[in-house]
């Protein structure tokens, strides 16, 4: 995004006076990037208070019904901003340079990035994932994340469901997400939730209480 960002004033300082009634797109791209910093920046502020234990009982006393709420995955909103930037950074360019090849080397830009994407090493990463799997299952589990079709097993849960004789009564997920039973087919009595009464929780800690004293992390994580 920085090397976009400086793209622009470049190519933009060398052409100036052959284009000077494009300074408009110059002055809006200006404004609308400094938004969209002051954003990313209010987000990454946000996401690390989450991590402070003053700013988080502050939340706590004066806004109390905030309280609860992961304010670290805000930050990923960051993300999509720029993502957004670099397109509009890329309509600039265009708009400003009206020439086919200036089309040219903004499309080649945009096909690079979406290459970048796919191949990104990270959580969210299933391209990269898919594509380096072997290497990934040799280098041994702590290397290996999970593709899609691993983590929702639809031939293992239909076999399961075989051997249970399934018909639909209520289960619950220990230790993985109730979005894989339920994608499977399965009536869950406990879901992925953000909001709940604490009456609830305290009813199903009774039923997952013999799990939890086996686990400290997990009662600690639970009871926390």
């Amino acid at each position: 995004m920085i090397f976009t960002f400086a793209a622009v004033f470049i190519l933009y300082s060398i052409a100036k006076d052959r284009y000077k009634k494009e300074y408009r797109f110059l002055a809006v791209y200006s404004v609308i990037s400094f938004v969209l910093i002051g954003i990313t920046v209010v987000f990454s502020l946000i996401g690390v208070s989450y991590k402070s234990t003053a700013v988080m009982k502050l939340v706590k006393t004066v806004l109390p019904f905030l309280d609860g709420i992961n304010y670290s995955r805000i930050c990923f909103f960051n993300r999509m901003i720029f993502h957004c930037w670099f397109a509009f950074s890329l309509i600039t360019i265009s708009k400003i340079f009206s020439g086919k090849k200036f089309r040219v080397i903004t499309s080649l830009i945009a096909c690079a990035q979406i290459a970048a994407v796919l191949s990104f090493s990270g959580i969210y990463g299933y391209s990269y994932l898919n594509l380096n799997r072997n290497e990934l299952l040799q280098n041994g589990p702590s290397n290996h994340c999970m593709t899609f079709r691993e983590f929702y097993s639809e031939n293992l849960f239909d076999e399961i469901k075989a051997d249970l004789k399934y018909n639909g009564e209520g289960v619950a997920a220990l230790g993985y997400h109730p979005g894989v039973l339920i994608y499977n087919g399965f009536s869950t009595i406990d879901g992925y939730n953000n909001f709940y009464p604490l009456k609830r929780a305290l009813e199903f800690r009774e039923i997952i209480e013999p799990q939890l004293n086996r686990n400290a992390k997990h009662k600690e994580y639970y009871d926390s």
